[in-house]
Formats: structure tokens, sequence, C-alpha cells
């Protein structure tokens, strides 16, 4: 009976812990970035098998587009009838970048989001497809650029269910993936913006304490005769 009134209280004190860690996790507010940071957005389905290129679902590119929109950025998505051709003419992720830029408008970034995905295997009446997904982002002035590669399992419930139903199946989990990239990349920008933010309080406070020590001062008493 000991045993088992321990186990319980293990387990319940285990469950009242993770309620606590996710807790913390969905309050750690999303990081804010200059309003005018515009970046420029292509996503791109790739079928390997056809060698061709499509939009990747709606639902999915909502998905990213609000990961970004929720850090203040400017979401410009680039007509994808515009770069259809190159996409599918050159299947380099680098020379695909190079290629992008010239659509880019007047952001300061862009992101080229990479999407195919391949049927695994069907499991005690569900179907297993693997979505590999390449998130690239580059500044357009400097052409620094950063690149994140994953392969994520999606679990089907229907055989007539396609690759694009695994897309949606793991949107949530690649978009924070895609505002972890943004973020490691921006965190120079974000700095020096909380940097410049931070700079008048802190001459402020300064001045405050100079103010202070000169008042400490005229109120010391004199020690000569």
């Amino acid at each position: 009976m000991k045993k088992i009134l321990a186990s319980f209280l293990f387990c319940l004190c285990a469950a009242i812990g993770a309620f606590g860690f996710i807790g913390c996790v969905a309050s750690t507010p999303v990081v804010q970035y200059p309003a005018d940071t515009a970046i420029a957005v292509v996503y791109a389905y790739d079928d390997v098998s056809n060698v061709t290129t499509s939009q990747v679902p709606q639902l999915f590119q909502n998905q990213l587009d609000s990961s970004l929109s929720a850090r203040n950025l400017k979401v410009q998505p680039v007509e994808f009838a515009n770069v259809q051709s190159i996409l599918e003419s050159i299947r380099d992720t680098d020379r695909r970048m190079n290629a992008l830029q010239g659509f880019a408008g007047n952001a300061n970034y862009l992101v080229l989001t990479e999407i195919s995905t391949e049927f695994y295997s069907a499991l005690s009446g569900r179907y297993r497809w693997d979505v590999h997904a390449k998130m690239t982002i580059t500044d357009v002035r400097t052409h620094e650029t950063l690149t994140q590669s994953v392969t994520l399992p999606a679990v089907l419930m229907y055989s007539h269910e396609n690759g694009e139903d695994a897309i949606n199946a793991v949107k949530a989990d690649l978009e924070r993936r895609m505002g972890t990239l943004v973020d490691q990349f921006l965190k120079n920008l974000t700095t020096a913006s909380q940097t410049a933010a931070l700079a008048p309080a802190t001459q402020r406070q300064v001045a405050v304490n100079a103010s202070a020590e000169g008042k400490k001062k005229m109120l010391r008493p004199s020690t000569s005769l």
C-alpha cells in the first residue's frame, strides 16, 4: 500500500512539475524587432521525383508568416509565380538564394523555406511520412547567411492523405524552428536595439547618481579648524 501511495505521489509531483515547466515556457515573451525591419519570404515545395516546385500549403505558409509577424517583422511574401521557374531550374540552396535576392524589394532580409516530403511506411493502420525542411535566412546587404535543416516524422490517419497533409501535420514544429532561426540570426539587431533603448535611461541614472553624490559632498561636515 505504501509503495502504491509513494508511486502515486511521485507521478503527481512529476505532473505538477511538467505543467509548471510548460507554463514557464508559454509565458516567455517573443522577441520584438524594430518596426522597420522588413523580411521577404519564399516558400518552395519541391517534388523530388518529378523535379518540380510548387507553393506550400496555405495553412503552412500562414503559420510561418505568423511566427515572423509576432516578432514585429514586416513580412513581404515574394509572388510565387515570379520565381517558380527559377526554383525549378535551380536546386542548390546557395544558388537559389543568390537568384532570389533580386526579388526581395526593399526588405532587409530574405528567408527561403524549402520543403519536400517522402512516404515512409504503413504502421498499424497509420501512414508515416517524412517531411524534410531547410530554412535559410540571409542579410540582403551583407550576404551573411544562416541555415537550419531538419527531418520530421508525420503520422497520418488515412491512405488518401498526401505530402501536403504531412506538411500541415508538422507546421507547428516548423513554426517554432523558424522563430528560433530568425532570433539566432537577428540577435545582434535586437541587442543593438535594446542597448539604444536603454542608453537614455542609463544616462539619466548616471546624472541622478552624480547629483546625489554632489549633495553628499555639500552636506559633509568640514574637518578644517
